[in-house]
């Protein structure tokens, strides 16, 4: 980097420096004379070998107007070549300050323009609440494993309505406490992937208004029912989770979302709450409840 830099100086120093060191030594010569190479003779009248002044002395400049001018061309130049440094220098720094002054312009347009955006989105966007209950028929086993009736609760509490509503998710008893986190991203990430369209399916909520959507969910089959209770001495813990996914249609269409997890539980006669043992039998929705999850992101929002 500093190579390419000075490289051009050095190369200028030294064409200066050989022509400035050429006429000194060129202009410093004694002129040759020529009567003393045999050219002319000298003449009588004035009688005795001319004399030649010491080079740079008054009487040099005088006497030799070549080299004098010679000399003053060579150091005009010179203060010339100084001079175009020193704008050359000038220049490239009024680019360079330029282009950061530029850079820092479109930079700040962009910050601008980015949080006008999002104070946009923030403003004008839908945001849907969840509540979730469980339907009358609660959790029942069949021959098909386990069903679940639940009924959503999905409230626009947004400015503009939210497009293709749709619920991501369902009850789950396949997986462990530390993994419903992890599980929750992944369901949510697929969600996002879709590709976006206005005329996607699902359901179209209007500000303040509230979507009841119940729907009744098989989502274990009777083999997994039987090996989670037999791997939990005869219990089980169904969670349900997922999200509601939806779309914003002021501009590009952007993907919106809201987070549920919830843990399932049954209450004895006596209200106390405990895991679901399979060798019960079905629970009707009154004995049965939801909790929220309490840990960070269970319910958040984008």
């Amino acid at each position: 980097m500093l190579i390419r830099i000075f490289a051009p100086w050095i190369v200028l120093a030294a064409i200066l420096g050989f022509a400035m060191g050429g006429t000194l030594v060129f202009t410093g010569q004694v002129p040759i004379d020529p009567y003393k190479v045999g050219v002319a003779q000298p003449g009588t009248e004035h009688g005795g070998e001319k004399k030649h002044p010491h080079p740079f002395s008054r009487d040099w400049f005088t006497a030799d107007p070549v080299a004098f001018a010679t000399f003053a061309l060579v150091t005009v130049t010179l203060g010339l070549a100084i001079v175009t440094g020193g704008l050359y220098f000038a220049t490239a720094r009024l680019a360079r300050d330029a282009k950061e002054a530029g850079d820092k312009a479109i930079t700040a347009s962009a910050e601008a323009v980015n949080i006008a955006r999002q104070d946009l989105i923030s403003t004008h966007r839908p945001w849907i609440s969840i509540e979730i209950t469980i339907g009358p028929r609660g959790l029942y086993f069949d021959v098909n494993g386990a069903n679940l009736e639940l009924i959503f609760f999905l409230k626009n509490v947004g400015s503009t309505p939210a497009v293709a509503a749709k619920i991501e998710g369902s009850p789950r008893i396949d997986i462990k406490m530390k993994d419903q986190l992890v599980e929750l991203d992944r369901i949510c990430a697929e969600a996002k992937a879709k590709p976006l369209h206005p005329d996607m399916w699902g359901r179209t909520i209007f500000p303040n208004d509230t979507l009841t959507y119940p729907v009744i969910y098989s989502f274990a089959s009777r083999e997994d029912v039987d090996r989670i209770a037999a791997e939990n001495h005869g219990f089980i813990d169904p969670v349900v989770i997922g999200c509601v996914d939806y779309v914003f249609t002021f501009g590009e269409p952007t993907h919106h979302q809201s987070r549920f997890l919830y843990e399932l539980g049954w209450r004895t006669p006596d209200g106390i709450p405990r895991s679901i043992l399979i060798a019960d039998g079905n629970k009707a929705g009154s004995t049965l409840f939801l909790d929220r999850s309490r840990r960070a992101r269970a319910f958040h929002a984008d």
